[in-house]
This record gives C-alpha cells, sequence and structure tokens, in this order.
C-alpha cells in the first residue's frame, strides 16, 4: 500500500501535460490544450490557491497554526488544507449541494449568501465577497482573505506558472 504525502500532493500542482488536439490542427496551425484538471483537487484553481496561500505565507500575513482561510467561491479549498490551515468558504446558496458537500469534505466551514444568478458574478457573488471581507477586516490577527477576485498573485501563478510551462 502506498501512503500519498501532503508534500506528494504540493508536487503535483502545476507542470501539467500540454496535449495537441488533432481534430481542430491543421497545415501550419497546431493547438494544443493544458490539462489543468490534472492538477491534484482536479482543477485550475489548484495553482491560483497555491500561489495565493504561499503569497500570504512570504509576506508574513498568514501563519500556520494561527490564521484561517477565508474565501468567498464555489472552489476548490484542497490546497489550504494540505498546507494546514483552517478553511472557512463563502459560498452563493444556489452552488451545488454536491460542490458544498465536496468542500465540507475538504474540511471547510461553509457559509452560504443568497444569489439570484449563481454561478455567474452577480448578487450572491457581489455577497459572498463582501461577508468575507467584513469577516477578515474585523479580525485581521486571525483571518486571511486571499480573494482571488483581486489578488495579483492569483495572475501571477498563471505567469510565472502555466504561461513557462507551456514555453518549455
Amino acid at each position: 500500500m502506498t501512503t500519498v504525502t501532503d508534500t506528494d500532493v504540493l508536487s503535483r500542482v502545476g507542470n501539467t501535460s500540454l496535449v495537441k488536439l488533432d481534430s481542430l490542427s491543421h497545415d501550419d496551425t497546431k493547438y494544443f490544450a493544458k490539462l489543468e484538471g490534472n492538477n491534484p483537487f482536479g482543477s485550475v484553481k489548484d495553482r491560483a490557491a497555491y500561489w495565493m496561500i504561499k503569497d500570504g505565507e512570504e509576506r508574513g500575513i498568514l501563519k500556520k497554526g494561527k490564521s484561517i482561510i477565508i474565501e468567498p467561491t464555489s472552489g476548490n479549498t484542497g490546497i489550504a488544507n494540505v498546507l494546514g490551515y483552517k478553511v472557512e468558504i463563502v459560498i452563493p446558496e444556489k452552488v451545488s449541494n454536491e460542490t458544498k458537500e465536496i468542500i465540507r469534505n475538504l474540511g471547510a466551514k461553509v457559509f452560504e449568501t443568497s444569489d439570484d444568478l449563481c454561478p455567474k458574478v452577480g448578487a450572491g457573488t457581489d455577497q459572498s465577497i463582501a461577508l468575507a471581507t467584513s469577516i477578515a477586516s474585523s479580525r485581521p490577527d486571525t483571518y486571511y482573505s486571499p480573494n482571488q477576485y483581486a489578488n495579483e498573485a492569483n495572475f501571477r501563478g498563471h505567469y510565472d506558472g502555466t504561461g513557462p510551462e507551456i514555453w518549455k
């Protein structure tokens, strides 16, 4: 029986396969797809989450054993748990029950906000961002909100990670 460690999981973030799409490629034009679903938690967001968390640690505003990550999202929390953080997710109520259950099974606490437009950015997403921001700003000694919607490390994960992988 093989045991998978947290280090093994984290080493699988990024460096996903690049495959040629033969059905679209022709003559001098070739199309490729980056298989970001092959990240450990099955999402392109694995990379961004990892980069945002590492950025918070490097800047000293996210501390293991002390900080709780709170994030407005309808997506991935697995990376934060693997890195040893407690996670609270603020999510629009109309996100599927399956998604909510996955997030809870990854160990996160879930807060729901009302939403008429989910999953598009709209009332519920704006409410989720506002609630996460409010909680984080009221207790900055405890909460850290990466806020994927406004965090440059989200973009940097692709600029410094995905882009060079594609060129390589």
